[in-house]
């Protein structure tokens, strides 16, 4: 014990007043003192002398236990004052998530933040000082890929986290300016315990910057559990602790503690102290657990995103490969914060030494939604090994969905027709469906800007109208049941055209119906007779309106309405392709169109006084 006192004092501990054999168990320290006693010069053996040396013993032998505890706690509190709390350095410290010199400013209530100055003055602690202890042999430790991890017995901090995010943080970060030296100049804390305070202080302003809260030491600042709650939230979000910022009675700093204490067992931490030692906080333990939490809670910062493409109602799987280099096994416990879509099998991780594992994560969205979650491995203790925990950052984007059925119609233009659609439950429960239409926007992403430039010159607005409408708004399923979903097709264009439609059930799931139609030509609006001997040309008259458009919005005001307007009544004339199906007519290619108004100066239009079927003639060729 001589020599280890030696040691720690020539490493600068200061345990002067730690003997050697204070150190030693009741037995030797009773011989010790026996056989110094019989050495000294002065030993008398008068009765008196007897007497007073044996009642010296006994009271010796009474407070030996408290001697002994005491010198054995100033000592070990030393030994970790010297050796661990001194491996918080400045450089270290610059590197933890979320300490930024914005985040460090001590807040003044009622004023704006300055630079800081040195902490607040507080209750005296046991004094170390001296140099500081030789750097520690970092064991080398491998950080995951984006699908790959390494688990390695040593911790390794996890990375640096940013408080501001696009050019006006950064211009705000460069403003701020924090004096680091100005933590050395207490006289009351060492480096490595103002490092501590401010770590805490950086945290608890990230968090709740008001009302502001100056963190001074690690005991009354501490006992309500909010700046320990903070600290465990900016840390690891996905905990998504309850707890009260400004608690007001006991009740709530007791809601305060217990959350820290939960989630401190969420994270399977070595230590976690109870509710009655945080609400009566002893300084030099508060220390040492706050200095555990600067070691432990960077490493629950998301090492690495998983991007998965989700599917609706489909089974997306991606693995994790973990590796063990070491000679040891290791465990894992397995835990999933988040989105309860996300799955994985085990839930404890077994890495044998020297090999690698895959893990698979399965991801079920029954909604065309993101999903987030974080998955957390936290080592369990095997045979005294344990590993960093391994935090990964699970996320979801969402790919269009796919039909789960899909039904085909179709109709003449301006026409109405009704299509059943036979719906099944694609889910295991029975379901209260809300259904409605969804309204795809156009896919322009291959067309050049050069081309959109040009045909938004010379093209109308585009018709927002929907062709397929429905009377239903719910549909109830029972379990493996189909039900009948009646949907409305009415084309204002020729062609194919797609409809889907979303059914949801915002407890179960959701999925989609699609519905493709066609636009047939429109019903005839006239039928001219031609009696020739021979070849001939008659000339048929076209009117300036569509009769059948017309009655389709006489009946239907939303479409009068985005006809009006998307497509008003042209004042020019308008070109028309012609096209004839019967191999005995002939017509010409293209037939122009004349409006019945006409453009005048000024902007405004006349009516012309020929009738409209005068007005525009196309010639026809019967042979």
């Amino acid at each position: 014990y001589e020599d280890l006192l030696t040691y720690l004092k020539g490493h600068g501990a200061l345990i002067h007043c730690v003997r050697p054999e204070h150190l030693l168990g009741l037995e030797d320290f009773q011989r010790l003192w026996a056989a110094k006693r019989a050495a000294s010069p002065h030993q008398r053996t008068t009765f008196a002398a007897a007497l007073s040396c044996l009642q010296q013993d006994v009271a010796l032998s009474r407070a030996f236990q408290t001697i002994s505890t005491n010198a054995w706690a100033f000592l070990l509190f030393q030994i970790l004052k010297l050796f661990m709390l001194s491996r918080l350095t400045l450089r270290r410290f610059r590197k933890l998530p979320g300490v930024s010199p914005r985040l460090l400013l001590c807040p003044v209530p009622g004023s704006s933040a300055s630079p800081a100055a040195p902490p607040p003055t507080a209750a005296p602690t046991t004094p170390s000082g001296g140099r500081p202890a030789p750097k520690a042999t970092k064991p080398r430790t491998t950080t995951p890929a984006s699908r790959a991890a390494t688990a390695a017995p040593a911790p390794a901090p996890g990375p640096e986290a940013e408080d501001e995010v696009g050019p006006a943080g950064e211009e705000r970060e460069k403003e701020v300016t924090f004096d680091f030296g100005a933590l050395a100049t207490s006289n009351v804390y060492s480096l490595p315990e103002c490092l501590l305070l401010r770590w805490l202080q950086a945290h608890q302003n990230k968090m709740c910057p008001n009302p502001p809260r100056v963190i001074a030491n690690f005991t009354s600042d501490l006992s309500d559990g909010v700046v320990l709650a903070n600290l465990i939230q900016s840390h690891a979000p996905f905990l998504a602790l309850k707890y009260t910022q400004q608690p007001q009675n006991q009740a709530e700093v007791s809601g305060n503690l217990a959350a820290v204490a939960a989630a401190l067992r969420n994270l399977c931490l070595d230590f976690v102290p109870t509710e009655q030692d945080m609400a009566r906080p002893d300084h030099r333990e508060m220390l040492l657990f706050v200095a555990l939490l600067s070691q432990s809670l960077p490493q629950y910062a998301a090492q690495t995103t998983i991007d998965f493409v989700s599917r609706l109602n489909e089974p997306v799987v991606k693995c994790i490969e973990l590796t063990n280099p070491s000679k040891k096994v290791l465990a894992y416990a397995v835990k999933l914060e988040g989105a309860t879509e996300f799955k994985i099998a085990q839930t404890v991780i077994q890495l044998e030494p020297r090999l690698t594992t895959s893990v698979p994560i399965e991801l079920t969205a029954y909604f065309n939604k993101p999903y987030e979650a974080t998955l957390i491995l936290s080592s369990k203790s095997q045979g005294g090994v344990r590993a960093a925990p391994l935090v990964f950052r699970l996320v979801s984007t969402p790919a269009p969905p796919e039909p789960l059925i899909s039904a085909s119609t179709s109709c003449p233009l301006y026409q109405n027709t009704l299509c059943e659609i036979k719906v099944p439950n694609p889910f295991t429960a029975g379901v209260d469906l809300n259904i409605s239409i969804i309204r795809d926007k156009p896919d322009d992403s291959t067309v050049p800007k050069t081309e959109k430039r040009r045909l938004k010159s010379f093209t109308a607005a585009p018709l927002d109208v929907d062709v397929f409408t429905t009377e239903q708004t719910r549909l109830s399923l029972a379990a493996g049941a189909t039900g009948t979903l009646v949907v409305l097709f009415s084309p204002l264009q020729l062609g194919a055209q797609r409809g889907r439609i979303l059914l949801a059930d915002p407890r179960v799931g959701e999925f989609v119906v699609a519905i493709d139609g066609v636009g047939e030509l429109p019903q005839p609006t006239e039928t001219v007779t031609i009696t020739a001997a021979g070849e001939t040309t008659h000339y048929i008259g076209v009117p300036c309106r569509n009769k059948l458009l017309e009655l389709c919005k006489a009946e239907k005001k939303h479409v009068a309405r985005a006809f009006a307007k998307c497509m008003p009544p042209p004042s020019e004339p308008v070109t028309y392709k012609v096209e004839v199906s019967s191999p005995f007519y002939t017509a010409p290619a293209e037939f122009m169109l004349q409006p019945a108004v006409a453009p005048t100066r000024g902007g405004a239009v006349t009516r012309r006084d020929a009738p409209e079927n005068e007005l525009n003639k196309v010639p026809i060729n019967f042979h």
